[in-house]
């Protein structure tokens, strides 16, 4: 449960700060939700596994998790919202505010250890689902904060123009593979399969159907 937690913290963090910073981006969004969410899965599950702890100490160690899923998450964000620009206090402000849900996932976890329902799938669900709204509340609490906070930014336009140089040559590779277009250009109506048919590629196809 620990990684399912860290990953809903990191995954919202990072959608909802690259969906602001991209002004509504979509591929944006989906890439800063999903960095975000594999960040916090990666926390979760390498400090959040349980060792016999209760009480306080988990939940401390719950918001320990939650502050670096949060934290990861936003800077995922923005990331890929803001072109590689990443504000450092932005980043820790959005991770003291995911503790809270960080803490209660802990503290939900222990607290159906101790009742014996550790292996419900209902609890499970439940848990995370609470976890996932008081996240989500956190998270428009951060966004709210962000305009106002001072800015100590780390420059990574350079990562941002690898990652998208590399999705792109991947993409290219795949659509010339199957006679599509580049990723830069139109699609052709020469023949082929394409992803994405454009209007002289579907009246190719009605014609030879027609016949």
């Amino acid at each position: 449960m620990a990684g399912a937690g860290g990953a809903i913290i990191g995954g919202v963090a990072g959608g909802i700060t690259a969906f602001i910073k991209s002004d509504g981006d979509l591929g944006a969004t989906l890439k800063g939700a999903g960095t975000g969410a594999l960040i916090g899965g990666f926390e979760g599950l390498t400090f959040g596994a349980s060792t016999g702890l209760a009480g306080g100490a988990l939940v401390a160690k719950g918001a320990a998790v939650g502050f670096l899923s949060g934290s990861g998450g936003n800077a995922a964000g923005q990331f890929f919202g803001n072109q590689g620009q990443i504000n450092l206090v932005e980043s820790g402000t959005v991770g003291l505010l995911s503790t809270i849900p960080g803490g209660l996932q802990a503290g939900l976890s222990g607290n159906a250890a101790a009742l014996g329902l550790g292996g419900s799938a209902l609890n499970t669900v439940s848990s995370l689902a609470a976890v996932g709204e008081v996240n989500i509340a956190t998270g428009g609490l951060g966004a709210a904060l962000t305009p106002f906070l001072p800015e100590v930014n780390v420059d990574l336009g350079w990562a941002f123009d690898f990652v998208t140089d590399t999705q792109n040559s991947v993409v290219d590779g795949f659509n010339s593979f199957f006679g599509g277009a580049s990723s830069g250009s139109a699609p052709s109506a020469s023949g082929g399969f394409v992803l994405y048919p454009s209007r002289p590629n579907l009246n190719q196809i009605n014609q030879v159907y027609s016949k």
